[in-house]
């Protein structure tokens, strides 16, 4: 397998950026290089000035031969209101 970009071998360090015209801040929460796994938390705005408390996205690299991988991506959520939280299904 190639050896991931220095993004998954950076540690403690915060990530602000604008979607639709809102701000958030993420903070990582876990790099494991060994398992190309990356988890990041909303820690400021965003989806938390919507309703939820706590919003974390994981993303797992998964190699498959040597010239590709396949990235698993897990958002795990807790909203103040069930009623508040998205409704998505990614079944066909």
């Amino acid at each position: 397998m190639q050896n991931l970009p220095p993004i998954f071998l950076t540690h403690h360090f915060l990530f602000e950026r604008s979607l639709a015209g809102e701000s958030m801040k993420e903070k990582f929460i876990k790099i494991d290089a060994e398992n190309y796994i990356k988890e990041a938390e909303v820690i400021e705005g965003g989806v938390l000035d919507h309703g939820f408390q706590k919003y974390v996205v994981r993303i797992e690299v998964i190699g498959k031969t040597d010239n590709s991988s396949m990235l698993r991506s897990t958002i795990e959520f807790e909203a103040e209101d069930e009623s508040k939280a998205p409704s998505v299904s990614t079944s066909a």
